[in-house]
């Protein structure tokens, strides 16, 4: 996953007099077909030879070598690559990603980490924080890749489960421990956001104690919340699929309530309570799931959009904010 971290590494880079070669190539699926963009590099690499003083050419010819041994032998996967090589400093970073880059090569004494700061300020990242009263677990999500940034339980010590006295104490007791819990969750999202930038939160679990820790977001959290997920989900051993008929039963994103949605499932999960946002029909019979605000949406229903491009278009104007205050993102 790119990281302000791993450009900020990558910009700071030292080659020590030697020359980082800096690659961006375009990898549409036309391209992947006819693996055409390895011509692609090669035109790059030509390009970037004549821009070059001749002293360089030579150390170009051996970096763009061992760049197109690999692009021969590494099936591509995603939309675009990013790649950064200096074999004499031992430099080697690949990252494919999801979004299309524009063709670029750079062969300089430092790495060319421009494209990747302008795909940092282009696309956003959120979080999301699975909680409950002693469990968390919290993740960034970025371009389509999902990363565990942290995972901690606080359980409670044997001195407190034997805590005596009354009936209220006990539980003054766990209302405490279930706060400092929730005071450590804010505080781990509150570091995330300081080290790498994130706009959009969500929290999911119970709704006791997403509820709960909501109230004590600090700003700069609060401001980025789009909304909470009052459900918990475990893994089960049967797949739901299937093509479905779909009805929304309150604002959203998507639209007014009555909105119709096709799509189709595809999961091994369960989300308990199931919500009911939604009013399915499959093959199977009608139910109701999924969980949705006027900047949220949230369900098992992979959409077919192209069924009804309003749809996008509604769902664009809403997360730039038509009809929003500035404080409520939307996903």
């Amino acid at each position: 996953m790119i990281t302000p971290e791993r450009i900020e590494t990558l910009a700071k880079f030292d080659g020590g007099g030697a020359r980082v070669l800096s690659l961006c190539l375009d990898l549409d699926s036309a391209r992947q077909v006819r693996r055409s963009y390895r011509v692609a590099f090669d035109d790059l690499v030509k390009e970037a030879r004549e821009r070059l003083e001749p002293q360089a050419h030579e150390a170009l010819l051996r970096e763009a070598a061992r760049v197109r041994k690999w692009l021969e032998s590494e099936k591509p996967h995603g939309r675009g690559l990013a790649l950064f090589s200096c074999e004499p400093r031992d430099l080697w970073q690949a990252q494919f990603l999801p979004t299309r880059l524009e063709d670029h090569l750079e062969f300089e004494p430092a790495p060319d980490v421009a494209p990747l700061i302008e795909v940092m300020d282009e696309y956003e990242a959120y979080a999301v924080a699975l909680v409950d009263k002693v469990k968390a677990r919290l993740f960034v999500v970025f371009l389509g890749e999902i990363q565990e940034t942290d995972a901690f339980a606080d359980l409670m010590t044997s001195e407190h489960d034997r805590a005596g006295g009354s009936q209220a104490r006990s539980q003054s007791h766990l209302e405490a421990h279930v706060h400092r819990h929730l005071k450590r969750v804010a505080q781990r999202l509150s570091e995330i956001l300081g080290r790498r930038r994130f706009d959009r939160l969500i929290l999911a679990g119970p709704e006791e104690a997403t509820s709960d820790l909501r109230r004590i977001l600090p700003r700069p959290l609060a401001n980025r919340l789009v909304g909470a997920i009052p459900a918990e989900a475990r893994m089960t051993e049967r797949l739901t699929i299937g093509y479905r008929s779909a009805v929304t039963r309150v604002v959203s994103p998507l639209g007014a309530l009555g909105v119709d949605l096709r799509g189709h499932e595809f999961h091994r999960t369960v989300a308990e309570p199931a919500g009911d946002a939604l009013a399915l029909t499959g093959r199977f019979g009608e139910s109701r799931a999924g969980f949705a605000s006027p900047t949220m949406f949230a369900s098992y229903l992979h959409q077919h959009i192209a069924t009804s491009p309003a749809i996008a278009e509604r769902f664009v104007a809403a997360a730039a904010g038509q009809g929003l205050r500035a404080t409520q993102p939307t996903i």
